[in-house]
């Protein structure tokens, strides 16, 4: 009886262990089809792209707020931040700003610095 409990035990820690496992995989990356590349990783609408002055990262500013850097060698998430509303994102992506339209002849500005989200 000892025995038998102990292999139920031991069955429902392999299985919790394969269940982490597959919760920890990551979702993004490259998937080919014809002579196109696709992120696996479904996102927003995409409204702002660009590439880094290396070459090596891929980012994306997409419908939900969401900005991204992506490793362009093999498509894998390496950089995820959110924002509280929709913002454009500087091409050299050291600041971002968003413009407040509360009338015609009233609008705002707002720049904010990427490293400490401070207002410039």
């Amino acid at each position: 009886m000892l025995y038998m409990l102990r292999l139920i035990a031991i069955a429902a820690f392999i299985f919790t262990a394969n269940l982490n496992l597959f919760a920890q995989q990551d979702t993004s990356g490259w998937v080919q089809s014809g002579n196109a590349l696709f992120q696996r990783m479904q996102v927003d609408s995409i409204t702002q792209f660009g590439l880094s002055v290396s070459g090596d990262t891929v980012w994306t500013y997409s419908k939900d707020n969401v900005l991204r850097f992506w490793k362009v060698e093999d498509g894998k998430l390496i950089f995820e931040k959110s924002f509280d509303g929709a913002y454009v994102i500087s091409r050299d992506l050291k600041t971002y700003f968003k413009i407040d339209k509360e009338l015609i002849y009233n609008i705002r500005f707002e720049v904010y610095d990427m490293k400490t989200d401070s207002l410039i």
